[in-house]
């Protein structure tokens, strides 16, 4: 599968995206919670330059494939990420 690039219209409008979506109505967050969601799957997927559908099937690739957790993408996304805002100063 192509990698998408996230558009910055895609990237504002997270909240229309079915996956996030449906996500957000399970987990029925407050709306000051939904934004700061929103906002930090963005600068994930903005970080990753991947939509959200194309993380999970991308991990649900992984899975299906017998992949541990140490092998697989998403936990060296997540550390990089954690990183990239600790080099920003916006996580400690």
């Amino acid at each position: 599968m192509k990698n998408l690039k996230l558009t910055s219209s895609y990237a504002n409008n997270l909240k229309s995206d079915p996956i996030v979506s449906n996500w957000l109505l399970s987990i029925d967050a407050s709306a000051n919670t939904e934004r700061n969601y929103l906002q930090a799957i963005k600068a994930f997927c903005e970080f990753t330059e991947k939509t959200p559908d194309e993380l999970i099937m991308e991990a649900e690739q992984e899975v299906k494939s017998g992949l541990l957790m140490r092998q697989r993408f998403i936990k060296t996304y997540l550390i990089s990420f954690k990183k990239s805002l600790q080099d920003k100063g916006l996580l400690q």
